[in-house]
């Protein structure tokens, strides 16, 4: 839409309304929600090379309706690498996310799917691609006059991989579904490879907490001051169970050996997500990358 419509759409609206915006407080508006953000992640999404853009706000059901804000694959070479998108904008100036690493680094690169099979693929993190089991929003801004301290939150980062690990799930049934309803396509074995992905604007960091034992028992609270290392990108093991009165998560009926190995069950309800800085995204989706996504294999 260019200056003289958005004059002209102006004019009409200020016909039409007690209330009337100006360009100036509709475009504010619609920044708080996080649309521009999504539509400029598709576009930088668009210049790497070998993507194929699929859609945007794509619906699917587990145990409720679901969205995915994006859906992009490689389709170049089998298997197609398929990346559902969530994106959540922050105010950048105000927030920043900050990760603690699991005491686990063993974690799920890829979901593998296929006309007869769901398979998980294992793997494990790196200083490169830390693994880990939350994440917190810190505001940034100056505390209100009757608080001491910044406030953290964990529910933001929270909500978002919830979002996100339910999106993909819906959308790997619904694949599921569609690839048994094809059967095998004339002898070709139909494979798929997952991999979800949160993308923000705000600065991630790492906390590198070294010596834990700095933590006070009695108070709760570190004594010393941990290291928070800048980060483009990282695994966020999210938690995300049956939703209840969900008739079949395809979880629960393993077709392969890495999801029945009892070193991984314990992630059997757990997904793994890469949360990704928007600055970071050629790098994450360079050929690179893809090309481990689609070889990477069980440790």
């Amino acid at each position: 839409m260019n200056g003289i419509e958005i004059q002209r759409l102006t004019a009409l609206t200020r016909m039409d309304s007690d209330n009337p915006l100006s360009p100036h407080e509709g475009t504010k508006a619609l920044n708080y929600h996080g649309i521009f953000f999504k539509k400029r992640v598709l576009e930088e999404l668009r210049r790497l090379n070998g993507l194929a853009i699929i859609g945007e706000e794509r619906g699917v059901n587990f145990g409720e309706t679901r969205v995915l804000d994006v859906l992009v694959a490689d389709l170049q070479l089998d298997p197609h690498i398929l990346f559902p998108i969530e994106c959540k904008r922050g105010w950048r100036s105000r927030k920043q996310w900050f990760f603690f690493k699991d005491c686990d680094r063993v974690f799920r690169p890829v979901r593998s799917i296929g006309s007869i099979f769901s398979a998980s693929v294992f793997g494990v993190g790196s200083d490169d691609m830390p693994v880990c089991s939350e994440g917190f929003e810190l505001d940034t801004s100056k505390p209100p006059k009757d608080e001491r301290a910044h406030k953290s939150d964990q529910d933001p980062v929270f909500r978002a991989g919830s979002q996100l690990a339910a999106a993909t799930l819906g959308f790997v049934a619904n694949r599921l579904r569609e690839f048994h309803r094809l059967g095998s396509g004339g002898g070709k074995e139909h494979n798929e490879r997952i991999v979800p992905v949160l993308v923000t604007n705000v600065e991630m960091f790492v906390v590198e907490g070294g010596d834990w034992s700095s933590v006070n028992l009695v108070s709760g609270c570190y004594d010393g001051h941990p290291e928070f290392r800048a980060v483009k990108h990282v695994v966020l093991k999210q938690p995300f169970p049956t939703p209840e009165g969900y008739e079949r998560d395809f979880r629960e009926f393993p077709t392969s050996s890495p999801d029945m190995d009892s070193r991984f069950r314990n992630q059997l309800f757990t997904e793994s997500l890469y949360v990704v800085s928007a600055s970071g995204l050629p790098d994450f989706f360079g050929m690179e990358n893809r090309n481990k996504y689609r070889t990477t294999q069980t440790i």
